[in-house]
């Protein structure tokens, strides 16, 4: 999981629930995890802690060098979900997002 340093600050509680390895096959890895976390830590985005909690599903790939660093990351989850059991946008504007 590669959460921003803003996210970690703002929900210390942050972790992995379940993490599965899809698929692994030469220099691809794909995977999917489970996370959670409270807002209980430093503002986000201007916004005061909540004390809200929210779980949520993504998925994600990355391709390795030879050299096992890796060169290119993406993720894919439904953040605006997340931000919204958080608190961090209100659910209307959730739906258009």
């Amino acid at each position: 999981m590669c959460a921003r340093p803003e996210v970690l600050h703002s929900l210390p509680d942050l972790h992995i629930k379940q993490f599965d390895v899809v698929l692994a096959k030469e220099n691809y890895v794909s995977l999917r995890y489970s996370a959670e976390g409270t807002h209980t830590g430093e503002p986000h985005n201007g916004i005061d802690p909540t004390g809200q909690h929210a779980d949520w599903t993504a998925q994600g790939s990355f391709f390795m060098t030879d050299d096992h660093k890796i060169a290119h990351w993406y993720k894919d989850w439904d953040k605006m979900q997340m931000w919204s059991k958080l608190g961090w946008v209100k659910p209307k504007d959730a739906e258009f997002a």
